[in-house]
């Protein structure tokens, strides 16, 4: 350990170059991905059948949330996430969109505006407990504040996008919950079953 942390450290290779098996968990990728085209599909045709104009919207967040939970270990939890990262992201671009750019439609004043929620969400990004905050903030942040020039001030325009990711985020919630959930059984399966395997290919190795 210590001299693949100092290899690590100062770029160097380590003395011992220690082949580890590679774990590929099919079953539970293939869960993930049921799940994901289960809450696309079912939002896409909620809004289909409701005939909403501009619901685009909705769609992106759901898959840019199911993406953004594909890559995380627990995709309940990102989700969970969301919520706040919802709210945040909703009132922060209620207050730049129509308070900090009223006054121009140049790039600069843009910049300056949204740099300090960026910040703030790269730095919640950057600690373990919340680091599934601050990602999809900053993601929705952009979509609800869809910067243009000339710039839009229609308040009903900005409050129905915020009810459509709100709809998106209660679809993959739903989701997470209801469409084939991964228990704590099957993580503890899943950890037994690596255990072993590993087990025996480095005996094989041996």
């Amino acid at each position: 350990i210590e001299d693949g942390l100092l290899s690590l450290r100062e770029g160097s290779l380590p003395s011992r170059d220690v082949r580890l098996p590679r774990r590929k968990e099919f079953f539970f990728a293939l869960r993930n991905a049921i799940r994901v085209g289960i809450a696309v599909s079912a939002g896409a045709l909620f809004l289909v059948l409701a005939g909403w104009p501009a619901s685009a919207l909705a769609l992106m967040i759901t898959a840019n949330v199911c993406a953004l939970c594909t890559t995380m270990p627990d995709p309940s939890k990102v989700v969970v996430a969301a919520m706040p990262s919802f709210t945040l992201a909703a009132v922060s671009a209620y207050i730049v969109h129509f308070y900090l750019l009223t006054g121009s439609q140049d790039f600069i004043r843009l910049a300056i505006a949204i740099a300090p929620m960026m910040i703030f969400g790269c730095l919640l990004s950057a600690n373990p407990k919340i680091a599934g905050i601050g990602a999809p903030m900053n993601n929705i942040f952009l979509f609800l504040l869809a910067p243009s020039n000339p710039q839009s001030f229609n308040a009903l325009s900005f409050f129905s996008q915020c009810m459509f990711v709100a709809f998106a985020i209660g679809v993959l919630f739903l989701a997470s919950r209801l469409v084939w959930p991964v228990s704590e059984l099957d993580k503890q399966r899943a950890v037994v079953r690596a255990t072993i395997e590993s087990a025996s290919t480095q005996g094989t190795l041996a």
